[in-house]
């Protein structure tokens, strides 16, 4: 059939196989992009969800023993750091006011534990007394925030199914676009290279 074609068939089959590929590459070079936006929002979901985990586990350990350890609490301080790059200030602010709190039941606890003796003042002692009455008002803070801490972060870790699901996909497209590229290229050699397909077929059309 080819070498029935003359020179000017042969052309447009050589334009028109250029278009067809030239058609899938920009479908997998735009498929690919949307792969890599949703990628990045998987990666940030992940990220996020390491900053929650750590605020829950804080808020576990602190609220089921009722106290803070200082090993506990500088794990927590350097989890939340990239936080204020990854939330919102709303999240960002309430994850300070988590360390406030943890750093002021922390002084509870220890003022607390101190005997009551004769060489304090007055004043001292009624100050004492003072922080170790606030035991109860943090200690119950803080189981609150068992319940209260996951409604701080749902808006931002929503899109894992959605991420997700539209993730592969579209690989799954991608696939099939690199597969039908691969298709196209086998059945239509005048396009790999065409130029010097073109050249051979036109030898044989004169040699005809």
């Amino acid at each position: 059939m080819l070498l029935s074609m003359n020179a000017d068939q042969l052309q447009e089959i050589d334009v028109l196989a250029k278009i067809v590929v030239a058609a899938l590459a920009a479908v997998i070079a735009w498929r690919q992009v949307s792969i890599a936006h949703a990628k990045l929002k998987f990666d940030l979901f992940e990220r996020r969800e390491k900053i929650y985990l750590a605020a829950q586990h804080f808020a576990n350990h602190v609220a089921g023993r009722q106290i803070v350890d200082e090993p506990e609490l500088q794990t927590f301080r350097e989890a939340i750091q990239p936080a204020r790059w990854l939330f919102d200030e709303r999240v960002w602010e309430y994850l300070l006011l988590m360390h406030g709190k943890a750093i002021e039941f922390q002084h509870c606890i220890y003022v607390r534990s101190l005997p009551r003796t004769s060489e304090a003042s007055k004043i001292e002692q009624d100050r004492r007394d003072k922080i170790a009455n606030d035991f109860y008002p943090l200690a119950s803070w803080w189981l609150n925030q068992l319940e209260d801490l996951p409604a701080q972060f749902a808006e931002h870790l929503r899109i894992q199914s959605g991420v997700i699901h539209s993730l592969q996909l579209r690989l799954a497209a991608t696939q099939r676009a690199r597969a039908t590229n691969v298709k196209a290229n086998r059945i239509s050699e005048w396009g790999r290279p065409r130029s010097t397909l073109v050249h051979r077929l036109k030898h044989w059309i004169r040699k005809e």
